[in-house]
């Protein structure tokens, strides 16, 4: 299960019912999760990689941002669950 995929627009989407409560309602900090999105890939991310890439920067930009020791351990272990 990865946590974040590409819509067909280019717009990161999260599976926010996979993250921890304080994130998946903290309205402020996923806004800003999306912007840094948008600045990090004004054109996009090819297809092929868009779901592994947009997994890997929502992790990256969350353990950046809130700085949590272990929540990388955590929000990487969500991709061995199998649906």
């Amino acid at each position: 299960m990865k946590l974040a995929f590409v819509n067909n627009e280019g717009i990161l989407e999260l599976r926010w019912t996979w993250l921890p409560l304080f994130i998946a309602q903290n309205k402020s900090l996923l806004l800003e999760l999306h912007e840094a999105w948008k600045a990090a890939y004004p054109e996009g991310v090819p297809v092929h990689r868009a779901e592994e890439e947009a997994h890997d920067f929502t992790i990256k930009w969350l353990c950046e941002r809130l700085k949590i020791p272990g929540l990388g351990t955590y929000l990487r272990s969500i991709d061995s669950v199998r649906m």
